[in-house]
């Protein structure tokens, strides 16, 4: 029985000298430009998918899904979540491309379907993945909003996409909101005595990149010039234009916000209008 007990002390030592030595001699490399291996890449993913389900087995999910759930969820989406987990018809960013584990694309139909677990890890974060725990900043409802939208997010056009945003509140959860979007002062562009012309990084393709970027998914994040109304027919009257079916003009018309049931002025429409011509046809 001693000579087991002191085998099994002598494997423990040594595997914890061999794991120290390890550490020590800087082998691993952190690069997030460098993957894990298969092995452990399997090991890190089967670890977070079990300890999100067993923290969120036990939460209630309420009832999600209504119109102001996913218009409070895409104004607060568009403002902290798409640069890394992009949009319908918004193009890969820097930061989406830039981390490591790869952020994962909220618009494909791909992935698991599960509001619980979406909640948990929108609200505390995963370690060393650049996601962060956003709970430290928003009530309970604003994530549940979110979480409402994201459900949602697959099954949206660019256009439903941007509809959405554009008749949010943009981004608000209570209060602690921070500019969390212009990424433009990050990279001043160096002298021209310091660097070749043409060797910026941000000119040619990769500035268009960002200008479309900015377009698609920063703007709506502030306050536009346009009314939610102005928004709202300006997508039913695209629709309309494009023979689109009469399911997909009342569904932009579902979501288009109560407030803008009054006719706009430059427009002589309202949507309240605009659903009654859509059910008369």
């Amino acid at each position: 029985m001693k000579t087991v007990l002191a085998t099994l002390a002598l494997s423990t030592l040594l595997v914890a000298i061999g794991g120290a030595l390890v550490v020590y001699s800087g082998i691993i490399d952190v690069g997030a430009d460098a993957p894990h291996s298969a092995p452990l890449h399997a090991v890190l993913e089967t670890t977070r998918e079990r300890a999100v389900a067993v923290r969120a087995r036990d939460l209630e999910v309420p009832t999600l899904g209504s119109a102001e759930q996913i218009r409070s969820g895409a104004g607060n989406y568009a403002a902290m979540c798409v640069g890394c987990h992009l949009a319908p018809g918004v193009e890969p960013t820097e930061l989406s491309q830039g981390l490591y584990p790869a952020p994962p694309t909220l618009a494909e139909d791909s992935r698991d379907n599960d509001p619980a677990a979406t909640f948990w890890v929108i609200k505390h974060g995963i370690k060393s993945t650049g996601m962060p725990a956003w709970g430290k900043f928003m009530e309970d409802r604003y994530i549940w909003s979110l979480v409402a939208f994201v459900e949602q997010l697959p099954s949206l056009t660019p256009l439903e996409y941007q509809t959405l945003v554009d008749s949010s509140d943009g981004h608000q959860h209570g209060g602690g909101e921070s500019d969390m979007h212009d990424h433009s002062g990050q990279h001043p562009a160096p002298a021209a005595d310091q660097q070749p012309a043409g060797a910026d990084h941000h000119q040619g393709r990769t500035t268009a990149m960002r200008r479309r970027n900015r377009k698609q998914y920063r703007k709506p994040m502030y306050t536009t010039t346009r009314t939610a109304a102005a928004t709202c027919i300006d997508a039913l009257r695209h629709e309309r234009r494009n023979r689109s079916s009469r399911r997909s003009l009342q569904r932009f018309a579902s979501i288009c916000p109560t407030r803008s049931s009054q006719p706009d002025s430059r427009r002589g429409w309202s949507v309240s209008m605009f659903r009654a011509s859509i059910a008369s046809r």
